[in-house]
């Protein structure tokens, strides 16, 4: 009688064990970024040392595109859950593609007053002395109807100047821009960080104007997401959110920029000295402290883009911005 009874209690034991539901694995989470470290997202998996919820909740997984452009492909095809979309690609996403999206944090802000702005640059020696001399040229840019392509054609277009009556444009990645524009391959380049720095400090180009005198301040980059993975997913984005923040900070803090510049060399396999003279100082692109967005100038900037007739209609962006997240993280973080 004994022995059956422990023989009852080990069935009953490997019965429950079995039945008993497996912890959930963390939820993998597909991001999108274009430039690799200056988009700071880009360098979230390079320190879930600090972070509380990584490897727990959710793990995430950094998808590099050419442009922003490209990765309204892969929203609408299900493809990403958040990923960096500029001014441009939100608002061609929502009113041509029709997709369900939501702002939810800041990447960065090119042209704020103190901070680095896009530049269009040509070499030297070049005849390009104002924007009207563009007339009949090449221009670069990175991908088709990404933010600094629209930015390009506003103003262009201020200037007098129609994509293909009065100039071409070329698609060329950034990392080749420079040697296009030295090879005379194009006429202007389009430059950002940390191939302005790279390309000016070699001397023999010189810039004609930037993304400021196109459009104003401007939200270039934001992390967005698709409102049914965040609907679905509430609790383990917030867990990423709180996540984000933390790395955020850290980030921004000038305590912490020597290992955050050692981050981004590692990360891009580039030498420490491209990223010493410009990341994460003046010569860097603005970023909110608190990751927030700001409202008023992303409208602005999609405004803009109505007013030039690059987009059908007026968008109102208030439907689709959703600060609950970083708002919500900010709370967590305080109540530390």
């Amino acid at each position: 009688m004994a022995w059956r009874g422990i023989c009852g209690l080990v069935v009953g034991f490997l019965l429950w064990a079995g039945l008993r539901p497996a912890a959930a694995d963390p939820l993998p989470i597909r991001i999108s970024y274009t430039v690799p470290a200056l988009e700071l997202i880009s360098l979230f998996g390079q320190k879930t040392d600090i972070l509380k919820h990584y490897g727990k909740s959710y793990t995430v997984e950094l998808i590099r595109f050419r442009g922003t452009s490209p990765m309204i492909t892969a929203f609408a095809a299900g493809q990403l859950d958040l990923g960096n979309l500029a001014y441009s690609s939100f608002a061609l996403a929502v009113l041509n593609a029709g997709l369900d999206l939501r702002i939810l944090a800041e990447d960065l802000k090119s042209g704020v007053p103190g901070h680095f702005a896009d530049k269009w640059a040509v070499r030297e020696d070049s005849d390009i002395k104002t924007v009207a001399d563009l007339r009949g040229k090449t221009i670069g840019i990175n991908a088709f109807g990404t933010a600094v392509d629209l930015a390009l054609r506003v103003m262009l277009k201020k200037h007098g100047l129609l994509d293909k009556r009065d100039y071409r444009i070329v698609e060329v990645a950034f990392p080749h821009q420079e040697a296009m524009l030295r090879q005379g391959k194009i006429d202007a380049a389009c430059l950002v960080q940390p191939f302005w720095s790279i390309a000016s400090r070699k001397g023999g180009i010189r810039p004609i104007f930037d993304v400021a005198q196109a459009m104003g301040p401007t939200q270039l980059v934001f992390l967005v997401g698709r409102t049914a993975f965040l609907q679905q997913h509430r609790e383990v984005v917030q867990d990423f959110f709180t996540d984000f923040l933390i790395f955020w900070r850290w980030m921004l803090d000038p305590a912490h920029r020597e290992e955050a510049v050692r981050l981004a060399a590692a990360f891009t396999k580039r030498p420490e000295a491209a990223f010493a003279d410009w990341f994460l100082t003046a010569e860097d692109y603005y970023r909110d402290p608190d990751g927030l967005v700001d409202a008023a100038m992303l409208q602005g900037n999609v405004d803009v883009l109505y007013e030039m007739g690059f987009i059908p209609r007026r968008l109102d962006l208030r439907p689709y911005l959703d600060l609950s997240f970083v708002r919500e993280a900010k709370k967590r973080l305080a109540g530390q």
